[in-house]
């Protein structure tokens, strides 16, 4: 499971990570960049404190999917500016999926998301070699995504697990509060990536 931000791996995908374990299967999740653009502007959160807190916050929302430390990478590329280093993201998410020699499955953004990082994580996904099967996950926008075929999974326990999950998350609901710039899940797109099923669509390799 390749994440392009901390707490894409629940937004985009926890319910087949809550299914693939319950069946016994090892998840290995990849965290691409730090994170660390989500509040630039705030003092009370500096750089540090911001990336250690969002993989605090990965990790927490992982261990609840059964998916221990020793298993979630953090690459650590700077958030936002993937799209300027392609060669960069390509070369660690292949170092990624080489290590994993036992690997049947990559899932990953999909290439027409609408955030430019993760259309760069999916290009260089597309570029690993391997055999793997591959899927992908639409994050933005916020809105069910109907184009073309899909597998939909549903989110064991609905929108009140997922909706919890989420809410793990919280230097992106408000907890940093000392930048006006800053993100913040708004209202509706918690409602949104909160929906109890989800949809992926075959990726390319």
């Amino acid at each position: 499971m390749i994440a392009p931000h901390p707490d894409d791996e629940v937004i985009g995908a926890a319910g087949l990570i809550a299914r693939l374990r319950r069946h016994g299967a090892r998840v290995r999740v990849a965290v691409v960049t730090d994170g660390a653009a989500s509040h630039r502007g705030s003092r009370q959160w500096p750089r540090a404190r911001l990336v250690a807190a969002r993989q605090r916050e990965s990790l927490h929302a992982l261990r609840r999917l059964g998916i221990v430390a020793g298993d979630v990478s953090f690459l650590n590329l700077p958030d936002g500016q993937l799209p300027s280093i392609p060669g960069r993201c390509y070369r660690a998410l292949r170092r990624q999926v080489a290590r994993c020699r036992d690997l049947d499955l990559i899932v990953g953004p999909a290439c027409d998301d609408d955030h430019p990082d993760h259309r760069a994580v999916a290009a260089a996904v597309a570029r690993c070699p391997g055999g793997a099967g591959r899927l992908t996950y639409r994050v933005w926008p916020p809105r069910p995504d109907r184009s073309g075929p899909a597998w939909r999974i549903a989110v064991p326990g609905g929108v009140p697990v997922k909706r919890s999950l989420i809410h793990v998350y919280r230097t992106q609901l408000g907890a940093v509060s000392d930048d006006p710039a800053g993100f913040t899940i708004a209202r509706h797109e918690l409602a949104a990536f909160a929906r109890p099923v989800e949809r992926y669509r075959p990726g390319s390799r």
